[in-house]
């Protein structure tokens, strides 16, 4: 999947013909860059990060989250690997719901990186 390799992962769901979706994309690629850079200037051992799924062309996946407009951002959370074997679930994800800002929604991602218990 696309959650792989992260401690979280943010999803772009979009339609192309979407004009919310096009006029967000740009924005959610700066928080992107805003929240590698964060990470990489803390050497911070968290990762996060992100993708962007058509969901004209991927409707299971969509609908397996419960996408039902465009577009949307939700944060998925990867299962930790457990000490008798096997992997910790995961937290339920996360939908975005703030401001279509870059600053808001880098923020947002860089808030759900903070360390969980074990």
């Amino acid at each position: 999947g696309f959650v792989g390799g992260h401690d979280v992962t943010v999803v772009f769901f979009f339609v192309p013909w979407c004009g919310h979706s096009r006029e967000l994309l740009p924005t959610y690629e700066r928080a992107a860059d805003q929240v590698r850079a964060a990470l990489e200037a803390s050497e911070s051992a968290r990762s996060c990060g992100f993708a962007k799924l058509d969901a004209s062309e991927d409707e299971q996946i969509a609908a397996r989250y419960g996408i039902e407009g465009y577009p949307t951002l939700l944060l998925l959370h990867t299962p930790r690997p457990s000490a008798l074997g096997g992997a910790v679930g995961a937290p339920a994800p996360r939908e975005f719901r703030g401001e279509r800002t870059t600053a808001a929604i880098a923020a947002w991602a860089l808030n759900q990186l903070e360390p969980r218990l074990p």
